[in-house]
Parts: C-alpha cells; structure tokens; sequence
C-alpha cells in the first residue's frame, strides 16, 4: 500500500524548508550538487517527502534538478544547459522504464499462458 501523501499545508512548509536548506549548502548547479539525504536532514523531513516536496517546487517553476555524477544529489540549476542536461535524463529513465515495463508485461503474459486453474480459482504455475 502506497504511503499517505502529506496534506497541501505541511507539503507547502517541507517545500519552503528544503529550499531553504538547498540554499544554505549553497547548491547553485551541478558542480555543488548536496545528496538528497543531507537535503532531507537539513529539512528535517524523510526522502519520500522531500521527493513530492521537490516535485511540488518545481510544478512552481523553481529549477530544480538531480544527477546520479559526480557529485551525485540535488541542485539548483543556473544555466539552460544544466535544465537541458537534466531533461535529457528525466527522458533516458522514462525509456528505460517503458522498455522494462513492456518486458514484465510480456512475461506476465508468458507466465499467464503456463498457468492451470485449479478448483477454487487458483492460480499455479508449473514448474
């Protein structure tokens, strides 16, 4: 089950406190990313709510961007090409995901095709 989102008041309040943290380490483009961890302590809330924080900063236009390089974490970005960058690889793991969603289907298909339906509905997989 997924975990409850925060309401939109308390959201609001984690946003203003991981930009804030972000600006106080001083995170201004890629070069001085800061891992999401320490953005997460810094603003005193959990990885799963920074992540909606942040997606919420950046519906409001705040240029907010991650990289898994060197140094890996959240920044924020202060040229085009850093957004580009940044788009650029939001796209490559939307593909990448979408190639490994089309192969669990398939074998969810497969596995489907080798199953019996025993008395009572059950699903069983032969081995």
């Amino acid at each position: 089950m997924p975990a409850k989102a925060p309401d939109a008041g308390l959201l609001a309040d984690v946003a203003a406190r991981v930009l804030a943290a972000m600006n106080g380490r001083g995170a201004y483009g890629r070069a001085k990313a800061v891992t999401q961890r320490e953005i997460a302590r810094l603003a005193g809330t959990s990885p799963r709510v920074l992540q909606e924080a942040t997606a919420e900063l950046v519906a409001q236009g705040v240029p907010i961007a991650t990289t898994c390089g060197s140094p890996p974490g959240m920044f924020l970005a202060t040229t085009v090409t850093e957004l580009q960058e940044y788009g650029a690889q939001l796209h490559a793991r939307i593909v990448g995901n979408a190639v490994r969603l089309k192969g669990v289907r398939k074998m969810c298909r497969e596995w489907l095709e080798r199953m019996a339906v025993e008395p009572g509905g059950q699903r069983r997989l032969f081995v």
